[in-house]
């Protein structure tokens, strides 16, 4: 998770070139060629898509690893002063 801010800034800058350069192709390149570089950008946005259901799937794993951490980190204290108080 340190690196996190790192990653949605990467993809949040991949998807603003893939607009700027929609725009410009858009209006820079002939009807046949626009149409295939549409497409690119399509299977480009697909791909965002993909890596931002796979940056939430880490995400959520990891927030589940720290729960369970915590928990135990609780459970372990409340032990020891079971403990404590039985000595």
């Amino acid at each position: 998770m340190k690196h996190l801010h790192r990653v949605v800034l990467a993809l949040f800058l991949s998807v603003w070139l893939a607009l700027v350069l929609e725009v410009y192709f858009a209006t820079k390149i002939p009807a046949k060629l626009n149409t295939a570089v549409l497409l690119i950008l399509f299977c480009s946005s697909v791909k965002f898509l993909v890596c931002l259901l796979l940056l939430g799937q880490i995400i959520m794993e990891d927030w589940k690893i720290e729960r369970e951490a915590a928990v135990r980190e609780r459970r372990r204290a409340v032990l020891d002063v079971v403990l404590e108080d039985s000595d």
